[in-house]
């Protein structure tokens, strides 16, 4: 948990603000603390945020979004749309996102 406990006062504020944020800044938020290659750390970081008194309900909707936008398929993504890999998983991941914490 001592890398968790280093973060960023701007990731401190985002996971405040992750209650009424857009799908496209839970993403953000999301690649920033490198969720999708380190769900470990993704889950220090929520545990750290928690105990410094973090709303739980913010905790869940980051949780809701991560698992959303984890379950897209990207090489199906990437296949069907080989133009612009990153974009369109990044559409996905958003809609997903969306979806998720509407």
């Amino acid at each position: 948990m001592r890398r968790a406990t280093a973060a960023s006062s701007a990731q401190r504020c985002a996971f405040e603000a992750a209650l009424t944020a857009s799908a496209d800044a839970l993403l953000d938020l999301l690649q920033a603390v490198d969720a999708f290659r380190r769900p470990d750390r993704f889950d220090e970081w929520l545990a750290v945020c928690a105990f410094d008194g973090g709303d739980a309900a913010a905790s869940g909707r980051l949780r809701r979004a991560r698992s959303a936008a984890s379950a897209v398929d990207a090489g199906a993504v990437a296949r069907a749309h080989p133009e612009d890999i990153p974009g369109a998983i990044r559409a996905a991941r958003l809609a997903a996102i969306g979806a998720a914490v509407q």
